[in-house]
């Protein structure tokens, strides 16, 4: 199933607020182990496929930034 429609404005909202306080972006470029966080999530039903670029799409509506720069990493089991 292809991802539907993402309202970005909650991200969009998120990151502005961000800035503001902390003068940083949500996510970076070139990311740092001394900058980043991990952020583990455990799913055991969804309506759509979650793989790398569906995850980071949603990452990006719910957080802002810029999808392509979350690390996101599918953890087995």
């Amino acid at each position: 199933m292809v991802i539907p429609p993402l309202d970005l404005s909650p991200g969009i909202d998120f990151s502005n607020k961000v800035r503001s306080l902390f003068n940083t972006s949500v996510t970076s470029s070139t990311p740092d182990d001394a900058h980043s966080f991990c952020l583990f999530a455990f799913f055991a039903r969804s309506k759509i496929k979650l793989d790398v670029a569906n995850v980071s799409l949603i990452l990006q509506s719910l957080l802002g930034g810029v999808a392509s720069d979350f690390a996101v990493v599918e953890v087995k089991d």
